[in-house]
């Protein structure tokens, strides 16, 4: 199978695909071990393969003649999809097993992303049953991937694509976007889909790994390239601040100890010396306190026995912080000189608790 997977022709790829697949499942139904391991030991060389084989499928219907689609384009499409279908089945079939994802390289499962991401970009798909129903098939792809590849990689691998977005050769559609901002649009789709279950995932994530990603990523961006960023609203600037203010919620204080020794941290220098990333932290953790959002177990603070100073001081409840917070945030918004200021903070506070219900407040405000 592996040797059809590198032939030139593509009805030889087919029938390893075919092959492959059939191995695949078998193991997934048996639940063999053994046989599993012997497709884990495999699986990046194979993904590899496939990765290679998007652009040259894809290109295939990217140089169909308009003309004769319009005569027959059920038949002229279906013969150029074909090895396109094999391969999304193939590859949803390798993901399908977390073992086996979990066994895929980053630069691997970065490429592949990529040359996903690329193909739902084809204009030769659009408007044509056929076409729909491949995109439909790379979206089912990709979240089977960012489902069950591992998490730290799938984040590191996505921080890696927002870094290094292709220059695609594209006229402005009448939106105004390139395909180059299509594409970073699907790479920060699928960051929010990750983002959305870090809370309940952040066991499985390498922190310093990620944090080290971030810590690149922002390294990445010059004083002037982050400043015109942040003037425009940039999405995936914004979404990379979301993913730290997440792992800052997810951590709390204890998020410092998780830094990268590459990431030259300092306690004793002031915050406006230290890396961005260490900045943006310390934010958000100014943020998680005044929300009342940091619970103990995340707090750097050493233990100390109750005593009746220590419960006569106690601060208010959590719950009662964070309508505190809730009303002085509606009182900004309420005076014209610091309404901007507000809707900031109601903006964070709406993230931090989706819960609570603030339509109360906009009657009044």
């Amino acid at each position: 199978a592996v040797k059809m997977l590198q032939a030139v022709e593509s009805s030889t790829n087919v029938e390893g695909m075919k092959i492959l697949t059939y191995y695949i499942e078998q193991a997934g139904r048996s639940g063999n071990q053994r046989h599993v391991g012997l497709i884990v030991e495999r699986c990046d060389q194979l993904v590899r393969y496939l990765a290679d084989a998007i652009p040259r499928y894809f290109a295939l219907v990217q140089r169909q003649p308009l003309q004769p689609l319009q005569v027959a384009p059920g038949e002229q499409l279906r013969a150029a999809l074909k090895p396109t279908r094999y391969l999304l089945n193939t590859l949803l079939n390798v993901f399908n097993l977390e073992r086996v994802a979990f066994g895929v390289k980053e630069t691997t499962l970065r490429d592949l992303v990529e040359q996903l991401l690329l193909a739902l970009l084809n204009q030769g798909l659009v408007g044509v049953e056929e076409g729909t129903q491949v995109l439909r098939a790379l979206n089912i792809v990709v979240l089977k991937i960012l489902e069950n590849s591992d998490r730290t990689t799938s984040f590191t691998m996505l921080l890696a694509l927002l870094r290094k977005v292709p220059a695609l050769p594209s006229a402005p559609d009448a939106s105004g976007q390139t395909d180059s901002h299509k594409f970073g649009d699907l790479v920060v789709r699928c960051r929010v889909k990750l983002t959305k279950t870090l809370a309940a995932t952040i066991v499985k994530i390498d922190v310093s790994r990620l944090l080290l990603a971030v810590h690149g990523y922002f390294m990445a961006l010059n004083a002037d390239e982050l400043r015109h960023r942040t003037q425009v609203d940039d999405k995936p600037l914004r979404m990379v601040k979301t993913l730290l203010y997440e792992v800052t919620k997810a951590k709390g204080e204890t998020i410092l100890s998780y830094l990268n020794p590459l990431i030259p941290y300092d306690s004793d220098k002031p915050t406006s010396s230290q890396p961005l990333i260490v900045q943006y932290i310390m934010l958000n953790l100014d943020t998680l306190k005044r929300h009342g959002l940091l619970v103990a177990s995340q707090v750097n603070t050493a233990p100390q026995s109750p005593s009746p100073v220590s419960a006569a001081e106690r601060p208010p409840s959590p719950v009662a912080a964070i309508k505190g917070e809730l009303a002085s945030i509606f009182k900004k918004i309420g005076d014209k000189e610091r309404t901007q200021i507000g809707l900031q903070e109601l903006y964070h506070f709406k993230r931090a608790h989706p819960e609570i219900d603030i339509a109360p407040h906009l009657h009044k405000t």
